[in-house]
């Protein structure tokens, strides 16, 4: 004889974890689009920053227009552009254009740096030694521009980029 009441209670129970599998794969699905949101978001600020600061560094007369607002109101040189003047020959709004420059390309190191979980092998080695070229000795002002705006930048980008650089392969 067939006892309905067990076969009913093992499908109630076999329901019950079909429905609890379901629930914790929803839940991992939303954490994993919460993810891509946050990312998406995270890339489309970037970006739109890196545009604006890009189109700031190209237009001449913004750093002109900067340089005398700055200078008009008393405001202090930093330290790097102070170098780039004294050491590298750079006029004050030559040496504003290569630090704005320097901002556009963090700007995207920092969301290479934000993929870098996804990249094929061969593209992360290539950003590894375009870091290791570009923050390393070959390019010694903006090593400067790097390590005197180190302490404003993404601590967690940075912390990738001195990892590049104290591994030299």
């Amino acid at each position: 004889m067939i006892n309905w009441d067990a076969i009913g209670a093992i499908s109630e129970a076999l329901g019950a974890i079909a429905v609890l599998a379901t629930l914790i794969y929803l839940a991992r699905q939303v954490r994993h689009a919460r993810t891509e949101v946050a990312r998406n978001v995270n890339h489309s600020r970037v970006t739109a920053a890196r545009d604006m600061n890009l189109a700031i560094a190209l237009d001449e007369r913004i750093g002109t227009i900067t340089q005398k607002a700055n200078t008009n109101l008393g405001g202090v040189e930093s330290a790097l552009t102070n170098r780039l003047v004294e050491e590298a020959g750079l006029t004050p709004e030559e040496a504003k254009t290569f630090a704005q420059m320097q901002v556009v390309r963090w700007q995207f190191q920092t969301q290479v740096i934000d993929d870098l979980e996804e990249m094929l092998p061969g593209h992360r080695t290539e950003f590894e030694n375009f870091v290791r070229y570009v923050y390393g000795d070959s390019e010694p002002a903006t090593r400067l521009w790097y390590e005197t705006t180190k302490p404003f930048l993404n601590p967690t980008a940075v912390g990738h980029i001195d990892r590049i650089l104290k591994d030299r392969t």
